[in-house]
């Protein structure tokens, strides 16, 4: 079995859709797939949120205020 890693950054929600679509449907395993928000403060300075996802593709943890506010929030 074949396995490879990937670190991508985008703020394209039409290069996320498709990874949920694939966990939703069971062509991924979503264990594989890591999902992280970088968010930036004033007051804490730039810090990590990890963004879990379920077995129908959907998010579990809500995303921070601004992000792919049309499909996902």
């Amino acid at each position: 079995k074949k396995s490879f890693w990937s670190i991508l950054e985008t703020h394209s929600e039409h290069i996320l859709t498709p990874i949920l679509a694939a966990i939703g449907a069971g062509k991924v395993n979503r264990e594989s797939v890591r999902l992280y928000v970088l968010t930036k403060s004033k007051a804490q300075g730039t810090f990590v949120k990890r963004i879990r996802i379920d077995e129908d593709g959907d998010f579990i943890d809500n995303w921070p205020e601004g992000y792919f506010n049309e499909t996902y929030l």
